[in-house]
């Protein structure tokens, strides 16, 4: 029986023409199967006599049934090449514009030819080799530029793409997440819609479960904040909800010149907060923060977060106001360099500059008060 002679796969895309005995049919299934298999090998999307020429032809083919490095070898591949093509053109096309009845001895001789053909691009080698381009892209050499991305990106067969971007998502943890964000922000525009949310369901399902901050880091980094909205909105909310929590808790010293607290929620600084669900929550947080007492809070949201409280924050905020009236008062020299850097540009008769105008225009330095220099892993408790 050819059910046992041929590959299972194979088999199985002839044999619901092959069983109802339209052996013509199943003879055009085989053909079709043989060129899937190639476009998949190879990653294009052309079909018949050009889909071969550009697979199989030129001096260095997509798909190389041997070394080409001696005129026998050349000649195989020329050879393949030709009988591919004669597939197409005295079998396929006619069964396809006119009406064939071909006998089961005759199907069986030529789906069991398609089937040897078949094991030959399955042996052979391709100019794509996923191992070695995850090298590439996982390379410390890897140049962190866009175009340097994009070129590599143009290597990868378009059929291929992404599922080796989500392979190269799975073993993120083996890479420079900077490096990555890089080479995932190439191939995302390389994509359908309908790859990019497969792409994005592989992220969401992640993001719903991890708890380790090295992992929800990587994410950061690896996933371009115009496209966060793309996260399904449970997960998406739930990240958000743990970077605010390590917004309450961030502190950052002058002194020890690092955070003692809110390491985490950093990485969404400068401009990627307000991509967040609950924008009005998040200024919150930080704007609160203004008004500690322990100046190591105030100090983590004027290093990561006041650009972004300044382009988020819905004026006239009459908290926000009076904490910066009372900085002002304070005489808190950094606050007044952040409005006065501001004001350079907003013009004198906005509501904001005219709310906080008395203690801006009247504004007096005073001494800090020294900070502790204390590093919180040193104490022993």
């Amino acid at each position: 029986m050819l059910e046992t002679q041929i590959d299972k796969k194979l088999w199985n895309s002839i044999k619901k023409n092959y069983e109802s005995r339209s052996f013509s049919e199943s003879i055009i299934d085989a053909i079709y199967f043989l060129s899937n298999l190639i476009r998949d090998k190879t990653g294009l999307e052309s079909d018949g006599a050009a889909l071969i020429g550009q697979a199989f032809g030129g001096a260095q083919p997509l798909i190389k049934v041997n070394a080409l490095q001696t005129e026998s070898e050349i000649n195989v591949q020329k050879g393949l090449e030709q009988i591919l093509r004669g597939i197409y053109q005295a079998i396929r096309n006619p069964r396809s514009h006119d009406r064939f009845e071909d006998s089961q001895k005759e199907a069986d001789a030529i789906i069991t030819f398609i089937d040897y053909l078949r094991s030959v691009i399955d042996h052979s080698k391709t100019q794509f080799s996923e191992v070695e381009f995850m090298n590439r892209v996982f390379d410390s050499n890897f140049v962190p530029n866009n175009r340097y991305a994009e070129l590599l990106v143009e290597e990868i067969p378009k059929r291929k793409r992404l599922n080796f971007a989500i392979e190269v998502y799975k073993k993120k943890e083996t890479g420079d997440g900077k490096k990555l964000g890089v080479f995932i922000h190439a191939i995302l525009k390389q994509f359908s819609e309908e790859e990019a949310t497969q792409f994005f369901t592989v992220i969401s399902d992640e993001l719903s479960t991890v708890t380790e901050e090295k992992i929800i880091r990587l994410n950061l980094q690896i996933v371009p904040f115009e496209m966060w909205h793309r996260i399904r909105e449970i997960s998406r909310i739930r990240i958000e909800n743990t970077l605010m929590e390590s917004m309450t808790d961030g502190k950052y010293s002058i002194n020890l010149n690092r955070c003692k607290g809110g390491s985490l929620a950093s990485w969404v600084a400068w401009g990627k907060i307000k991509y967040f669900t609950f924008i009005e929550d998040v200024i919150g947080i930080l704007v609160k923060k203004l008004e500690s007492t322990d100046r190591t809070e105030v100090e983590y949201v004027l290093r990561y977060f006041w650009d972004d409280i300044i382009e988020n924050i819905e004026l006239p905020n009459y908290s926000f106001y009076r904490i910066l009236k009372q900085r002002l008062k304070d005489g808190d020299k950094k606050i007044y360099i952040k409005l006065e850097d501001l004001f350079i540009w907003d013009p004198e008769e906005t509501e904001f500059y005219k709310a906080i105008k008395e203690e801006y225009e009247g504004f007096q330095e005073k001494e800090e008060s020294q900070e502790l220099d204390i590093d919180d892993d040193d104490l022993p408790f």
